[in-house]
């Protein structure tokens, strides 16, 4: 009985050993060039005392605010809301918005801006279209989505929260 425990026991030492699953200790030898755990040789060019991140790619602003993309007559409409916190009240508001980028061209709209827009140095900017839609004329046009979106989130907190009346 105990020629067949021992005999198990060396099988599943070298069973393990040859699988990488276990490395035996060898004392006063250094390992080096060893992929750490496993007993294997480093590609070449590898360092084994650096250890490699795998970060997300970042995201854009306009996903990141939950506002949403889609392909429609040639163009990328991106649909959502700006958002602003009044520091009055600390509550955030909201105004639906879309922004249209047809190759280099960018067209931003906003629904029901805040009245105190009126009084913001940008406010002759928002061109009234129909019903609630404004759109904004730009002197120096975006880039992107995302700069249409921080650009006018940025009017929106100085018209509602009173900075920048005297741009």
């Amino acid at each position: 009985m105990e020629n067949v425990v021992l005999a198990l026991f060396l099988f599943l030492m070298v069973a393990t050993v040859g699988l990488g699953l276990w490395e035996p200790r060898r004392w006063g030898k250094k390992r080096a060039g060893l992929v750490s755990g496993t007993g294997r040789p480093a590609p070449p060019g590898a360092r084994c005392e650096s250890v490699l991140t795998i970060a997300p790619p970042p995201r854009a602003f306009w996903d990141e605010r939950g506002w949403h993309c889609v392909r429609q007559d040639g163009c990328l409409l991106y649909t959502g809301e700006y958002r602003i916190r009044d520091r009055r009240t600390r509550q955030v508001q909201r105004f639906p918005g879309c922004v249209r980028v047809r190759g280099p061209q960018v067209e931003t709209y906003i629904a029901s801006p805040p009245a105190a827009v009126r009084h913001h140095p940008k406010g002759p900017c928002f061109q009234y279209l129909d019903g609630s839609w404004f759109r904004l004329h730009w002197h120096h046009a975006p880039r992107s989505a995302d700069e249409a979106i921080l650009y006018v989130e940025r009017i929106l907190d100085e018209a509602v929260n009173g900075t920048g009346r005297d741009l």
